[in-house]
């Protein structure tokens, strides 16, 4: 029972991240358009913040990014699966957030709102 219930909080972990609260402080930056396609449903915001995932520490970021106040996520996941998936998927690599809407939806069309918080 209690590995059951490890393992579905791991996978809300995974899916959400944490506390909702993270998207409502003042300490988010907004991320605004035009936001580059990197294909399928992926687009790219150049951020230039410390940090990003590596090849050789894939789970470095501790970037959390946001939609209309809502945390995006699951974080670190593999840019094909961002461009094939998306949901809210997104990566921080580099200098560059790669990253899908919540909806799948041209987050340079869609009237919402993106913003990231460095913890």
């Amino acid at each position: 029972m209690v590995a059951v219930s490890f393992g579905i909080t791991v996978l809300l972990l995974e899916r959400f991240g944490g506390p909702p609260d993270d998207c409502d402080g003042d300490r988010l930056i907004a991320m605004n358009p035009p936001f580059d396609s990197n294909g399928g449903k992926a687009f790219v915001a150049h951020i230039q913040v410390p940090g990003a995932d590596t090849n050789e520490m894939p789970r470095r970021s501790t970037l959390v990014v946001c939609e209309d106040h809502k945390r995006l996520g699951p974080a670190h996941t593999l840019h094909e699966d961002i461009r094939g998936t998306g949901r809210g998927r997104y990566s921080h690599w580099g200098a560059d957030v790669i990253f899908s809407s919540s909806d799948d939806s041209d987050p340079n069309t869609n009237r919402r709102r993106y913003s990231y918080l460095a913890k």
